[in-house]
C-alpha cells in the first residue's frame, strides 16, 4: 500500500509531539490511509477510542494497586471484551481494502495465538497515542 504524504505527515507530528513513538509505523500509517482513502474515518475513531480504553485497562492491571477479586475479575472482563472489540474493527477496517494489506494484518494480528494477541495490544497502545493527538488535534482524522 502506497502512503500518503498526508497520513506520512500525521505519523511525522504524532512521534514529534507524543511522549511516546508509534512502534508498528506501518500498520498505523495503512490504517490512517484506509480511513481517508474509504472513508472509514469513523471507524478508525472508534478504533483509536477503544484502543486507548483497552491501554488504561492494561495499565490498571498490570499496576500493583489494583485489589479485591470481584474488581480484578471485572477489569479483565472488561479487558477482554474490548479486545475483542479491536479485533471486531479491525476487521471491519480492512473489509474490501487491499489484499497485501488484509494478508499482512491476518499473519500478524488475526492468528489467535499468544504473539498475535500480544501484537494487537501493542497495537492499541499506538493507536492510544493517536487517539491523544487527536484530542491535541481536533479534526485531523476528519476529512
Amino acid at each position: 500500500m502506497k502512503i500518503s504524504e498526508k497520513t506520512s505527515g500525521i505519523i511525522s507530528d504524532i512521534n514529534d509531539i507524543s511522549r511516546s513513538f508509534i512502534k508498528n509505523n506501518y500498520e498505523v500509517s495503512a490504517l490512517i490511509e484506509i480511513s481517508f482513502k474509504s472513508g472509514k474515518q469513523e471507524i478508525f475513531r472508534r478504533l483509536i477510542f477503544t484502543s486507548k480504553y483497552l491501554n488504561g485497562l492494561r495499565n490498571v492491571l498490570t499496576s500493583d494497586k489494583i485489589s479485591g477479586k470481584e474488581y480484578i475479575d471485572k477489569t479483565y472482563a472488561d479487558f477482554n471484551s474490548n479486545l475483542q472489540k479491536i479485533f471486531d474493527i479491525l476487521k471491519l477496517m480492512l473489509t474490501d481494502e487491499d489484499k497485501e494489506v488484509n494478508i499482512f494484518f491476518e499473519n500478524k494480528y488475526f492468528t489467535m495465538s499468544h504473539d498475535s494477541i500480544s501484537n494487537v495490544i501493542e497495537l492499541a497502545k499506538d493507536l492510544s497515542i493517536c487517539k491523544e493527538y487527536m484530542n491535541k488535534t481536533p479534526g485531523v482524522f476528519d476529512d
